[in-house]
């Protein structure tokens, strides 16, 4: 795992929904998800709506990927995506940049995050991301995101090779950031050969989805 800058959502447990850039599975096209998972409902589903949704999210060799973590304040949401992001989203392909994946937070089990959306962004590199934040018409624009956002935190990463991995809508997913010593990183490796097996009883269903 190359990380470029520390993530500050460490072992934080999130129930989140797929939203803008997720590849849906059965037909191939973009979904936008509803931000509303429901995990325990007595509602009677029809059944052509009762599968869950899911979405597939591809890590690219080479590319630079920005972790956000974000809430919009209250009220503030039309600021943020019709003022801020339908702009910001212009000067996009310059920069190589795109939305890869967002989901909304439902609900932290564990942490203190009060982060409500988590987004995945490709950069075409570094360079190219740090050459965005000094763009003239991005800086025009930075305070309407802002005075948007009641909360921000963003990280970095790159992978070595594509990496792929399907996403549940409804499900509870493990978002760790870690920030490993390099002469003590096999440790964590023999923690998880110990671990994962445990983690996998039925009572406690947990799966290793990727490893970046």
């Amino acid at each position: 795992m190359k990380t470029l800058r520390k993530i500050s959502i460490v072992c934080a447990l999130f129930v989140s929904t797929m939203a803008v850039a997720c590849n849906d599975k059965k037909n191939g096209q973009t979904q936008q998800g509803n931000g509303n998972a429901v995990t325990n409902s007595a509602e009677t589903i029809p059944e052509e709506a009762s599968e869950p949704k899911s979405g597939e999210i591809t890590f690219k060799k080479g590319k630079l990927i920005e972790v956000a973590v974000l809430t919009i304040a209250e009220g503030m949401e039309t600021q943020f995506f019709e003022d801020y992001f339908s702009q910001a989203i212009k000067l996009a392909p310059k920069y190589e940049a795109r939305p890869i994946a967002s989901f909304a937070i439902e609900k932290t089990e564990a942490g203190n995050s009060p982060a409500k959306m988590i987004v995945f962004f490709e950069w075409g590199s570094l360079e190219k991301k740090r050459a965005f934040e000094r763009d003239f018409d991005f800086l025009k624009i930075k305070h309407l995101r802002s005075g948007a956002l009641s909360y921000l935190s963003t990280g970095y990463f790159s992978v070595g090779e594509d990496v792929t991995y399907t996403v549940t809508e409804g499900k509870t997913y493990e978002f760790a950031a870690l920030w490993l010593d390099p002469e003590n990183a096999p440790k964590l490796e023999k923690y998880f050969n110990a671990v994962l097996p445990l983690a996998g009883d039925p009572k406690i269903q947990f799966q290793l989805i990727a490893q970046l």
